[in-house]
């Protein structure tokens, strides 16, 4: 088992502190091996700057996660970069928990386009994240059918019991709640 796979169950079992130790250290290793301007770098800062996302501490993700864009930027990287969608995305959904929508819809849908261009399997991600970024601004009807998308996509590929549905069920479920309200 790797840190960054030690970093990702830390943050599942919400032990946030203890994730970041991990990804630091994950990114100090990259940064020896591959040098600071690697896709590994990238992904290191995408990963610190979702565990930052996913433990409210927005600023700091924005941070990392503007530092893993510019790095992809500077090298030219984007294209050879798979973790460019992931940047954007994050950034886009850490936007939205700011309630910047402009900033928010830019990136979520610039990551939209690459997860379709490249026809990627776990679109379902993006598709949460544009679901909640309409319905945010309260276009219920486009909401809807990006939650079910990404309903559809996740259940296709986990099967309709697996736990890994739970974070879209929760969300369509306060979705449809606010919808009736």
């Amino acid at each position: 088992m790797n840190i960054n796979n030690l970093a990702n169950i830390c943050v599942q079992v919400g032990d946030f502190e203890q994730a970041i130790k991990y990804y630091d250290e994950s990114l100090e290793i990259k940064n020896k091996i591959f040098g600071e301007f690697s896709n590994e770098s990238v992904l290191a800062y995408n990963n610190l700057g979702w565990c930052y996302l996913k433990s409210n501490s927005y600023e700091k993700a924005i941070q990392n996660l503007i530092i893993a864009l510019s790095i992809a930027t500077k090298t030219n990287s984007i294209k050879q970069c798979t973790t460019y969608k992931y940047v954007l995305n994050n950034l886009g959904l850490t936007y939205l928990k700011l309630n910047d929508l402009v900033k928010a819809e830019e990136y979520l849908f610039g990551a939209l386009k690459i997860f379709k261009n490249l026809n990627c399997v776990d679109i379902h991600e993006c598709y949460l994240n544009v679901a909640l970024f309409y319905a945010s601004t309260e276009n219920f009807k486009v909401a809807e059918k990006y939650f079910n998308d990404a309903l559809k996509l996740k259940e296709k590929l986990f099967g309709s019991e697996n736990f890994n549905l739970e974070e879209i069920l929760i969300e369509y479920a306060l979705f449809l709640k606010n919808k009736e309200e």
